[in-house]
């Protein structure tokens, strides 16, 4: 696959993704098994919060909460300086609760080599 699709994750993850589906179906068997078998039977639905604005992120969060909607959230940072995005990463988890799944995609923006020396 590398020869054909060079360098494109999401292509050959699409083309993986396929072609197991097609062995699963050619063998009446759900690609789960083809993996080694299923861990879990639920897959948490995650609803980005990403508006970067600390308090609209808050509200929306409590917003699906309460209408049952979600309790798994995954924050768009990275755009900011680190200090910022973790205090607006740290004041949206305390607001939601220690019982809500709060996650971050920082989208390959930090880099860690110069973020620990500042």
């Amino acid at each position: 696959m590398n020869a054909s699709v060079k360098g494109n994750t999401f292509a050959k993850s699409a083309l993986e993704t396929a072609f197991l589906d097609a062995q699963g179906k050619l063998l009446g068997l759900p690609v789960s098994a083809l993996l080694g078998g299923a861990i879990t039977d639920r897959l948490p639905v995650l609803w980005t919060l990403a508006s970067g604005d600390t308090e609209k992120d808050i509200e929306e969060g409590k917003r699906l909460l309460a209408e049952g909607r979600h309790d798994a959230f995954k924050l768009k940072i990275g755009a900011r300086d680190l200090k910022t995005d973790i205090r607006h990463a740290l004041a949206i988890k305390a607001a939601l609760g220690d019982e809500v799944s709060v996650r971050v995609d920082v989208n390959q923006a930090w880099d860690f080599t110069t973020a620990v020396k500042g």
